[in-house]
């Protein structure tokens, strides 16, 4: 199920009666994983804000790396996807 944060951060949630998953769709980053009726088991960072353009800082970042050397001005964040968004395509069976 797709969802806003107050600010129109979006993210996909998803349920089932094993667990559920928050996953932001900028940077497809898991940012809540629960067992159900358990607590989260993912760190966030309080400094997290959860703004478009903004990383998230704790959760599982889903990422490619960049191994190539550059400027500060081009390589603000250490990988390329982490602020890209995520397209999500849902198949009907």
């Amino acid at each position: 199920m797709l969802n806003k944060k107050e600010n129109g951060f979006e993210y996909i949630e998803v349920k089932n009666s094993i667990a559920s998953a928050k996953i932001a769709l900028q940077g497809a980053h898991i940012f809540e994983y629960k067992c159900s009726n358990k607590a989260d088991i993912l760190w966030l960072s309080p400094t997290s804000h959860f703004e478009l353009g903004k990383a998230i800082r704790g959760g599982i970042p889903i990422c490619w790396p960049r191994f190539v050397e550059c400027s500060i001005r081009v390589c603000q964040h250490m990988a390329f996807q982490e602020l890209r968004s995520l397209s999500l395509y849902l198949k009907k069976s």
